[in-house]
């Protein structure tokens, strides 16, 4: 037997702008069982309905009273993976199966069910019709049908969302045997409106530091892929068209620079919105130790005022080269350093400390002498 969930591309009302309907499947069933229910007789090889390999899951299915019907064949475990904020909007389920018969007689659907949480749920949609004699296909539900209950994308991705299906053979001359192939299932849902959701404006950047940041978006059917639709990234940066990834180091600051950026699902649907960036100014980086102690009379010289810069540009120093500084402890030395690229880089300032000794004054008094007395 094969039930089979086909949905169709055709609903198109009550959609979300930027949205399309899609769908999930068709998917096998991963497990598959003969559960108790009403009936009488058990399915024998029920994992046979997981593929479309006409090999059968059969029940044979006597003809007496309070015995003329199966037990529930049920497919579980069909792996989809439906957007969660999307809208299910119908379920449809095709069985391909063949009954034995006697005197023209054939099986008839009992029980058809969908499971949700493992449990059969909605309304019955067990077909009157007899089964054929060779293998056939029967449809059940549609691209507009939830079968009796509101659905969620959560609850048919499960494990436990499925199908059940029994038989009943209406024969009073003899017992029959159902054959069923495959259970398969497709769900037709509408995704949520494709949206950016990254705000505007994107974080700052600064020249000379790297940046990162990754734009993001919802609805639609992922995956995504990403591109830019009018503008141009500031100077230094790259877009990642397949994760949104925005990386590099800028090396030119500038902004507010207002970039348009598209986003595209799976189903080649699109939107676009425009996000703000601002790089500003990079920060020169000084390098200046603590100078080595000096005494006092010396006067300060680039041996005491020699700051590094990680760029071209010129220093100042205060107080400046020449000066001879009181004695004293951690006396402060300061730097402005002013880069060449101005339009690029800000300025920076550095300070550290000096110690200035006292000198050290040695007196030396010369050997005289004088008799007593004289003048």
């Amino acid at each position: 037997m094969a039930v089979a969930l086909l949905i169709s591309a055709a609903l198109l009302t009550a959609m979300p702008a930027g949205a399309t309907a899609a769908t999930a499947g068709p998917h096998y069933p991963g497990t598959a069982a003969s559960v108790d229910g009403p009936g009488y007789a058990a399915w024998t090889n029920p994992g046979y309905i997981t593929a479309d390999d006409t090999s059968y899951a059969t029940s044979y299915v006597p003809q007496y009273a309070g015995q003329d019907s199966s037990e529930d064949l049920q497919g579980t475990n069909y792996g989809f993976s439906i957007p969660l904020d999307a809208t299910i909007n119908g379920i449809t389920v095709t069985i391909a199966r063949y009954s034995g018969y006697y005197w023209l007689q054939v099986l008839n659907d009992q029980d058809l069910y969908l499971l949700k949480s493992g449990a059969k749920v909605g309304t019955d949609h067990a077909s009157g019709s007899n089964w054929p004699t060779s293998l056939g296909t029967a449809t059940y539900g549609g691209t507009t049908d939830l079968w009796g209950t509101n659905w969620a994308p959560a609850e048919i991705n499960a494990s436990d969302f499925g199908v059940s299906l029994s038989v009943y053979n209406p024969s009073s001359g003899s017992g029959l045997t159902a054959h069923v192939d495959y259970i398969r299932v497709t769900v037709a849902y509408t995704p949520a409106a494709l949206a950016i959701s990254t705000t505007s404006p994107l974080p700052n950047g600064a020249v000379g530091t790297a940046y990162s940041q990754t734009l993001t978006a919802s609805g639609g059917t992922p995956s995504y892929t990403w591109s830019i639709d009018s503008g141009s990234l500031p100077a230094g940066l790259t877009l990642d068209g397949a994760t949104g990834a925005i990386t590099g180091t800028p090396t030119a600051a500038g902004g507010p620079t207002s970039i348009t950026y598209r986003v595209t699902d799976s189903n080649a649907v699109s939107t676009t919105k425009a996000l703000s960036i601002t790089i500003g100014k990079g920060t020169p980086t000084l390098t200046w130790a603590d100078p080595a102690d000096i005494t006092y009379g010396t006067a300060l010289s680039s041996t005491q005022l020699c700051a590094t810069a990680s760029m071209a540009g010129t220093f100042v120093y205060t107080p400046a080269s020449g000066t001879m500084l009181s004695a004293g402890s951690g006396q402060a030395l300061h730097v402005d350093f002013t880069p060449t690229d101005t339009a690029n880089y800000k300025t920076a300032s550095a300070d550290v400390a000096i110690n200035v000794n006292p000198r050290v004054i040695t007196v030396t008094a010369d050997a005289k002498g004088k008799t007593y007395g004289n003048p």
